[in-house]
């Protein structure tokens, strides 16, 4: 197994901690001699394009859109559909077609069972 780089904590006091956002993108890139990357955007099932004021897609108030920039969770809340509904626009799918087989079951392997279960039974 690759190890793991974590970066440093969002927050420092009174205890470390991370975001899901930069967990989700150590299991996407473990380290950064990692030569895994995955660039996708789009909408989850939360994104409501009726908005009052039409604001940038990524400014989405329920965190609606997703981006991931080099393997990195910029923004969005993940859903079923984007970690790997079946469709084009899911992350398995961009790490399948942009990298290899390997490197799209070794980012399924460090996802947590519960949304890997999920995925593979789609």
């Amino acid at each position: 197994a690759e190890p793991i780089e974590f970066p440093p904590p969002a927050i420092l006091k009174p205890v470390e901690l991370w975001t899901g956002k930069q967990l989700f993108t150590c299991m996407l890139r473990p380290s950064r001699a990692s030569a895994v990357f995955a660039n996708l955007e789009t909408k989850n099932k939360s994104y409501n394009p009726l908005r009052q004021k039409p604001e940038p897609e990524a400014m989405c108030p329920a965190d609606g859109w997703v981006v991931f920039q080099n393997s990195e969770h910029l923004c969005g809340s993940l859903d079923k559909s984007q970690i790997g509904g079946g469709n084009k626009a899911s992350l398995l799918s961009v790490l399948l077609r942009e990298n290899s087989e390997i490197a799209a079951a070794q980012a399924m392997e460090r996802l947590p069972p519960g949304p890997a279960l999920s995925v593979s039974h789609l």
